[in-house]
C-alpha cells in the first residue's frame, strides 16, 4: 500500500473579509476553513494511493462584498486564496502546472458565466481546481 503525502501552503489575501477554502481528496473533504489572519497556512496530509487520485481545491462563499472598489470602480482589495506551495511526495505540482497548462483546471463562475481555465495560483472566484493523478 503506497502512501501519498500532500503539502499545500496558502494564504488568504484579505483576511478581514474571509472566504471559504476546502480540500477534497478522492471525494472526501479533508479541510474546510474560513479566512484566518496567519501569513501562511500549511496543510500536511497523508493518504493511501489509489489507482486514480483526485485532489480538489474548493473556494466558496465569495460575494460582491468581498471586493472593495474605489469611486472609479477599480479594485482596491479582494478576498482570494493564494497557493504558494503544492507538493505531492516532494514533487512540485506548481512547477508541473506552469509547464503543462492541461495538468490542472480551475472551474469557476463569474457574473453567472461558467469558466474553465488552466490553473492559476490566485483563486479569486468561487470554484474548484482539480488535479487528477
Amino acid at each position: 500500500m503506497n502512501i501519498n503525502h500532500i503539502r499545500l501552503c496558502y494564504r488568504f489575501t484579505y483576511p478581514d473579509k474571509p472566504i471559504n477554502f476546502g480540500i477534497r481528496i478522492n471525494n472526501t473533504d479533508v479541510l474546510h476553513c474560513r479566512g484566518v489572519k496567519h501569513n501562511i497556512c500549511v496543510f500536511d496530509y497523508k493518504f493511501t494511493n489509489q489507482t486514480q487520485n483526485k485532489i480538489e481545491l474548493v473556494v466558496s462563499g465569495k460575494t460582491d462584498s468581498h471586493t472593495v472598489l474605489d469611486n472609479q470602480g477599480n479594485i482596491l482589495n479582494s478576498s482570494q486564496i493564494e497557493i504558494q506551495e503544492f507538493t505531492i511526495n516532494d514533487v512540485d505540482i506548481l512547477d508541473l502546472a506552469y509547464s503543462n497548462e492541461h495538468l490542472m483546471s480551475y472551474n469557476y463562475i463569474d457574473n453567472n458565466t461558467e469558466h474553465s481555465i488552466a490553473f492559476d495560483p490566485i483563486l479569486g472566484f468561487n470554484g474548484v481546481v482539480t488535479y487528477n493523478f
